[in-house]
């Protein structure tokens, strides 16, 4: 059983990704398949040479191995450039264009500085606001209706001036 994903989790790095074995849990796996263990991760992993088996026994295989490999290391020093760029030489190369010596920057033009400098309000103090507003509100008396005289006013049931003349 073999899966593969976009992730490329596994395909990277050689680690199987929680997506696979997320599948192989809901399948009712208990061991992870022998194709997700790497080689490199296993006990009885050992180190193999990496020249041809028959090189290894004779001396004239051995130096047209290692005139090859100098032959190419050759061909890649000749492709790669062997001046060091300094840092802003590298960045220069990576943007392509020069990064300018001195920069001029002009301070802006709509800027107001009259009287003081109000604090640009965050969602915190949106909601202060808010309660404050309530607040206030809180404070300012609203006409109701009193049940024993049935008027519209200031006054309520406890507050009537009706119910203090009856008494």
């Amino acid at each position: 059983m073999f899966a593969s994903y976009s992730c490329m989790l596994f395909e990277t790095h050689g680690i199987p990704c929680q997506h696979v074995i997320h599948v192989l849990t809901s399948s009712k796996m208990d061991e992870l398949p022998s194709a997700y263990i790497l080689k490199m991760f296993r006990n009885d992993c050992k180190k193999e040479p990496v020249f041809c088996p028959n090189a290894k026994h004779s001396l004239d295989a051995m130096q047209i191995l290692r005139d090859g490999v100098f032959a190419i290391g050759d061909k890649i020093s000749d492709t790669v450039s062997a001046k060091e760029l300094s840092i802003i030489e590298e960045f220069e190369e990576f943007l392509g264009c020069p990064i300018p010596m001195q920069v001029d920057i002009h301070p802006p033009n709509d800027i107001c500085s009259m009287g003081r400098i109000k604090r640009i309000k965050g969602h915190a103090d949106k909601g202060q606001q808010k309660n404050k507003n309530k607040q206030k509100k809180k404070n300012v008396r609203q006409p109701r209706r009193c049940s024993t005289c049935k008027k519209v006013g200031l006054h309520d049931r406890r507050t009537c001036p009706e119910k203090a003349n009856k008494e």
